[in-house]
């Protein structure tokens, strides 16, 4: 990445900031569920920076004598906040915690699809798949962790030949595998509500997770 503000940085500050709109509904749904006790297992994410002020525009946030070592710390910190959030809450309140999260992760993922299909309208799976890293959170452009195993207008399938996120869950003492249970819940939702006419679901092959797009 440049050493000048780019498009290219804003268009990841703004996923940094669709990812801490999932924060913030964990956040917020908890509280309302356990109150004070929640209250106090969020102060712990403190140890992973605090939250980014949406008030401010990234010209006025960012380091721009350190541009991609800003935005990487805003990812990493963002991830590991939420990982904090649901490996405490889910091992103290247990199965209505990781329901809470499931619908919340679902929920944003059409949430965000109905912003793509009135944005950028994706009319087959190759536009979904597109679109679909205008949204979601991979690490920083460089690591390039997509690979595309078939693309077409009919069903694009892909693998991560990297993970970007076990780091950020590790340091925070929480299981990667729940990050990705919940990923996937967020991908059927975008997917759905980003055109209607396609479905996302996820397949196993001996260690690498396959991620689907394809007509419903």
């Amino acid at each position: 990445m440049s050493a000048f503000l780019a498009p290219i940085h804003s268009w990841l500050f703004n996923k940094v900031l669709l990812f801490q709109d999932i924060e913030m509904d964990l956040r917020n749904k908890y509280l309302e569920i356990y109150g004070e006790e929640a209250r106090e297992i969020i102060e712990e994410t403190k140890n992973y920076g605090e939250l980014i002020d949406r008030t401010k525009s990234i010209e006025e946030l960012i380091d721009l004598s350190n541009i991609h070592g800003w935005l990487q710390n805003k990812i990493q910190n963002g991830e590991s906040r939420v990982a904090v959030i649901l490996s405490i809450f889910i091992d103290k309140y247990g199965s209505d915690a990781l329901k809470t999260a499931e619908d919340i992760f679902y929920n944003n993922g059409i949430k965000q699809g109905q912003m793509a299909k009135e944005k950028e309208n994706p009319q087959n799976a190759k536009d979904i798949f597109s679109t679909l890293n205008n949204y979601i959170l991979e690490g920083m452009p460089c690591d390039r962790v997509q690979k595309l195993i078939q693309a077409d207008e009919h069903i694009v399938r892909w693998i991560n030949t990297s993970c970007v996120h076990r780091g950020n869950f590790e340091r925070a003492n929480a299981d990667i595998n729940l990050f990705y249970k919940l990923r996937f819940l967020y991908l059927k939702g975008f997917v759905s509500s980003a055109n209607e006419e396609y479905k996302f679901f996820e397949t196993n092959n001996e260690d690498d997770y396959i991620y689907n797009i394809e007509k419903a």
